[in-house]
């Protein structure tokens, strides 16, 4: 008896072990499904940012010249040259260290994109010869844009110098700022369209972030093109040629798309509209042409400069309304209204030395009314305000200024002496107004200084001018000033000026 009890517990325990055994291998195939799926490629997903503002030149190719002087003579000479030069070993141990020290600022704003407009997608960088190509400068602009978590809207430059047929020479002599040397001072229309194509697609491919031929270790993406940059102006390529700059966004969107239906394409950034001389009116013409011919059919955003007030603000916004009001009539003529980008914008803080246009004569150099922080913060509101219920869906910042300069001092961090890395107070500002306004679905101007956001099922006012909203009084409302801080006030406590603007929303 106890040996017939023996034999089944030990066959009890055979096909226990059977199926622990079998479940083991059962549980073994699932995780290697498990790994097998997670192999797949995987598109990268956006970063989780404010997406109302972007950084400027957070990864600017010009970082990696920095304290080397013969560096920066030999790209004056143009990227083949300083390419070639030994001298050549230093840049990108430069560039990694400049990339992280500007990464950690940019990532610190908590916006969403950074534009790169110097070197990194120029044509001549990345296929200096053609079918070789380069791609050092690009990846460590995507990676350094991956380590601050932010999107990448690249500005093309079409240009390669195996590609071109101008005359170099004419081109420095008008056009002599460093950031030109990276396509070798060598800028006009596309003569090989398969070759550009071919490079197009290979680029977007490597950066679109859909898991399939992407750059190794890519952590972002490039979410938006810029095809040039001021290409009405003397050094753009096609200044008086808005059909010819047409027919290049036109390749260059059908290709951008053919490679990632995702992307957003956008124009050169166009220069002021408003101002004295023979500049404003042939950047309308530029512009009218080019809409008048339909070409805004090729692109998903319009993308502007406004640097008319960098150099001192205006008044009034009288001319900032005058840019916004001008290219949405433009596109509504023509294809229909789009979304606005901003990609330069700003007004300086401090006092600024004596400013002398780029390119200017020095005897030329004015001197710059002092504009006080507050006064930054209280225009960067006011205009973003305005923009946003103009169209305006981005507005890009520079990353890095001084007060040393009326030009560039716009920017977010003040780089002067014994102030590296200080944020400026309307960082703060736009800060705020991006974790208060992201996402907004509609706004609306209800009075002069007076608007009304909807957020997320809520209606939260932007308010500078004028009696207190009547559906304000008597309420809790939720306040947040310039400084971002946020407080809770009645709503006849609440006070607002040109000054001290606010954002309210009841409680």
């Amino acid at each position: 008896m106890a040996r017939k009890i023996f034999l089944f517990i030990a066959l009890v325990a055979l096909a226990l072990l059977a199926i622990l055994v079998v479940s083991a291998l059962v549980l073994k195939d699932t995780d290697e499904a498990v790994v097998t799926q997670t192999l797949e490629p995987q598109p990268i997903a956006a970063p989780e940012k404010t997406t109302l503002f972007g950084t400027m030149l957070a990864f600017n190719s010009n970082e990696g010249l920095y304290g080397k002087g013969e560096m920066a003579t030999l790209l004056m000479e143009g990227w083949s040259t300083l390419r070639a030069n030994q001298m050549m070993e230093l840049y990108f141990p430069n560039l990694e260290t400049a990339f992280q020290e500007n990464g950690e600022l940019a990532d610190a704003t908590g916006f969403s994109t950074n534009r790169d407009v110097v070197g990194a997608f120029v044509w001549n960088v990345i296929e200096p010869s053609k079918g070789t190509y380069d791609w050092r400068l690009t990846d460590a602009t995507m990676s350094a844009a991956g380590e601050a978590g932010m999107a990448i809207s690249a500005v093309v430059q079409p240009f390669a110098s195996w590609d071109q047929t101008g005359d170099p020479e004419a081109y420095r002599e008008r056009c002599k700022a460093i950031d030109f040397g990276y396509y070798d001072f060598n800028a006009g229309p596309v003569s090989d369209w398969e070759a550009y194509k071919t490079f197009l697609t290979s680029t977007v491919e490597r950066y679109d972030g859909d898991g399939e031929g992407d750059m190794p270790g890519l952590a972002t993406r490039v979410e938006a093109w810029e095809i040039g940059n001021e290409y009405e102006g003397s050094c753009g390529g096609h200044e008086d040629n808005p059909m010819g700059y047409g027919e290049l966004l036109k390749v260059s969107y059908e290709t951008i798309k053919a490679a990632d239906p995702d992307a957003l394409v956008l124009n050169a950034g166009a220069l002021e509209v408003t101002g004295r001389g023979e500049g404003p009116e042939a950047t309308k013409e530029f512009w009218e042409t080019f809409f008048e011919a339909g070409f805004d059919q090729y692109l998903d955003v319009f993308n502007f400069h406004y640097n008319k007030e960098r150099a001192g603000a205006e008044e009034t916004p009288e001319d900032w309304i005058a840019h916004l009001n001008f290219f949405n009539a433009l596109m509504e003529d023509s294809e229909g209204t789009k979304p606005l980008w901003v990609t330069e914008f700003g007004t300086y803080s401090g006092a600024p030395k004596a400013s002398v246009p780029p390119g200017g004569d020095p005897s030329q150099a004015r001197s710059l009314t002092e504009q006080s922080p507050a006064f930054q913060s209280s225009w960067f509101f006011r205009y973003a305000v305005i923009g946003f219920d103009n169209g305006l869906e981005r507005m890009f910042v520079d990353l890095e200024g001084s007060d040393q300069s009326g030009i560039g001092a716009s920017s977010l961090y003040n780089q002067g002496p014994g102030k590296d890395g200080e944020p400026r107070a309307f960082l703060s500002t736009l800060q705020a107004m991006g974790d208060v306004l992201n996402g907004f679905s509609a706004v609306r101007q209800i009075a002069e200084g007076q608007y009304v956001f909807s957020v997320d099922g809520r209606e939260v006012y932007a308010l500078w001018a004028g009696s207190l909203p009547g559906d304000l009084s008597g309420v809790s409302l939720a306040r947040v000033g310039l400084d971002g801080a946020q407080t809770m006030v009645l709503g006849d406590d609440l006070n607002y000026s040109q000054e001290e603007p606010v954002l309210v929303w009841a409680q």
